[in-house]
């Protein structure tokens, strides 16, 4: 068995150390709901869905979010790498017959992207839009049990 190089990002092992997800007020829902899309990569993203590591604290993630990055945010949720695990995505109908379910994965990607404490959600295995918004919902559905882990007296919504 061969390692990894050191140059690719590594999974993350540890199943109870949460990520932290930054949520961003234009992907509410037009009642105030929370989105799916607050949980799936971005149209830039490669695939790869952005978030800090715990041992920054939620606090301080949305703080260098807002003010270093200067991006809006309501406040952080988070998942856990054992939930990011547990995820299985129902394969889109198109894909070949007997396809097998799709998963995520936690990627520590600190060291490739120039970003302390950043890690990934790989999202790369979801071909289809379907599948990329299965795994936003069981994300959201997974966040939302846990609530909001920090939420500003005034987010940053500009």
């Amino acid at each position: 068995m061969t390692e990894a190089k050191s140059s690719e990002p590594q999974k993350l092992t540890d199943p109870a150390e949460i990520l932290f997800r930054q949520i961003h007020p234009a992907k509410l829902k037009r009642n105030g709901s929370l989105s799916p899309s607050h949980f799936m990569p971005g149209d830039n993203d490669e695939g790869m869905m952005s978030t800090n590591r715990e041992t920054i604290g939620p606090d301080e993630a949305h703080r260098r979010w807002t003010e270093e990055l200067e991006k809006p945010s309501l406040g952080t949720m988070g998942i856990s790498v054992e939930e990011i695990d547990g995820i299985s995505i129902t394969p889109h109908p198109d894909r070949p017959a007997g396809a097998t379910a799709v998963s995520l994965q936690a990627l520590d990607d600190a060291k490739q992207l120039a970003i302390p404490d950043h890690a990934s959600v790989d999202f790369t295995q979801c071909e289809y839009p379907a599948e990329l918004r299965q795994g936003g919902r069981k994300l959201l559905e997974l966040a939302e049990k846990r609530e909001w882990l920090y939420k500003p007296e005034e987010p940053t919504i500009t």
